[in-house]
């Protein structure tokens, strides 16, 4: 038994599935829905069954995903589980592939990149037996395109995989491919396409137990739930966050606060520059560690509203300043102090820091670098919003006004669907008090979500 068959589970709902793709020969085989639950996985047997018997005259094959290197790793992986030493890694020419032995001879799976432009030049002249995309609709649609002319035969002797995770109804995969195909599947019934939708609840591998954990903590309206737990498709426009009076603090007590710790974010090319206090403290009537956002400088050059315009220098002593007025108001230093990526203001707020410490005999633990992808970060923040985990001292305007008008990106949704926000000072889109909120949220991750 291979580690693929040690591994695979299946339910009604995929065994249908996969009874048309193999048995019924559908042409084109689709699944759509939510990330965990084994869309790859499934498919790939389904797909390597029909290389296996086919009798067509095409030699090789194609697996197609954003880049090659990710098509090769997670495609290429599962399929030398599943056919053991049936499967062996090769080369065609340079390229990397797979070849595959099968009852009607040997067959090649080669691997493409389809994600940027004029990336359909890279298949251009090969002569398919069948096609595999996985996240399909991240592809360039002329590679797509091109993909399909590629295919040797059609019915019975040709074949298309894909799989795909929810974007918005607007896409061009759903409105010039998707669409079509499933109009013209309930016109004639004739195995065309085979199409199946999965939320987290249809997949085979999950429990009661993981569904709870993955869903805990989510905000039921939020984008990210409605994509990775329903498996919708969403348009990500409009306000991200829910901010009420619930999140606001009217007033607090500095020696609640049992650890904190400052961030800087430095402005550039006319972004503001700004900074936070960030507290952990205990909820006791929510029974909750939660992280409070206590105080904010924020000064911006290209503001009209900022008559004096500042330098470096002064930035730098500035967030010093904020330190030790800090570790006045709570009664111990930060321990931590972050600093964005910016490497002079670094070194100055390093020079200043040093200079007070020796003279104090104080030791600061600075931190400089960036954090995780902002995808990640905008479902953090709605999360603990959700959870009332996050919240803010009702001084902090700035970071407060900043998570009401954080908007989404369409156009990044759209094209690579990513959740990023929108980020035009000029147009009241900034999000530098989101940004070093974000870099404090992380710090303390582990006691947030536990």
């Amino acid at each position: 038994m291979t580690k693929f068959a040690e591994t695979l589970k299946m339910n009604k709902k995929f065994a249908k599935w996969t009874y048309r793709a193999i048995v019924d020969e559908c042409y084109i085989n689709i699944i759509e829905g939510v990330v965990r639950v084994g869309k790859d996985f499934i498919s790939t047997i389904a797909f390597i069954e029909r290389i296996m018997a086919y009798t067509g005259t095409a030699k090789q094959f194609l697996i197609a995903a954003v880049n090659i290197k990710q098509a090769y790793l997670i495609i290429g992986d599962y399929i030398l589980n599943y056919l053991d030493k049936a499967a062996k890694r090769c080369k065609l020419g340079v390229a990397d592939a797979i070849r595959l032995k099968t009852p009607y001879g040997d067959r090649y799976i080669v691997f493409a990149g389809g994600k940027n432009k004029n990336s359909d030049r890279e298949i251009q002249g090969l002569t398919l037996g069948g096609v595999y995309a996985t996240e399909i609709n991240l592809l360039n649609k002329g590679f797509i395109d091109e993909m399909f002319k590629r295919i040797a035969e059609s019915g019975r002797d040709g074949f298309v995989f894909g799989t795909l995770n929810p974007l918005n109804e607007e896409h061009y995969f759903y409105t010039d491919f998707l669409n079509i195909w499933q109009q013209e599947e309930a016109g004639k019934q004739d195995n065309y396409l085979n199409y199946m939708h999965v939320t987290l609840e249809d997949g085979p591998n999950m429990t009661a137990e993981k569904i709870y954990y993955l869903k805990r903590g989510k905000n039921p309206d939020s984008i990210e739930y409605k994509r990775d737990i329903l498996g919708l498709r969403v348009s990500a426009e409009g306000a991200i966050y829910e901010i009420n009076d619930e999140h606001i603090l009217q007033e607090y007590n500095p020696q609640d606060y049992i650890r904190i710790i400052t961030v800087a974010d430095p402005g550039s090319a006319g972004s503001a520059t700004g900074f936070i206090v960030a507290g952990l403290t205990y909820n006791n009537d929510l029974k909750q560690i939660e992280m409070h956002v206590l105080r904010e400088y924020y000064h911006r050059n290209a503001s009209n509203n900022e008559i004096k315009k500042k330098d470096i220098i002064e930035y730098a002593n500035d967030y010093v300043s904020f330190i030790f007025e800090a570790a006045e108001i709570f009664k111990k230093y930060p321990e931590r102090i972050y600093i964005d990526t910016d490497r002079p203001f670094y070194d100055l707020v390093v020079k200043r820091l040093r200079a007070e410490g020796k003279a104090n005999n104080i030791s600061f633990p600075l931190k400089s670098g960036a954090i995780g992808s902002i995808d990640a970060r905008i479902k953090q923040g709605i999360s603990l919003l959700f959870q009332k985990r996050l919240r803010f001292y009702k001084d902090c305007k700035r970071s407060i006004e900043m998570f009401k008008a954080a908007q989404y990106d369409p156009k990044s949704y759209q094209q690579e669907g990513k959740l990023i926000r929108l980020d035009d000072p000029a147009n009241n889109q900034s999000v530098d008090m989101i940004d070093c909120t974000e870099y404090a949220f992380n710090h303390f991750l582990k006691e947030l979500t536990k």
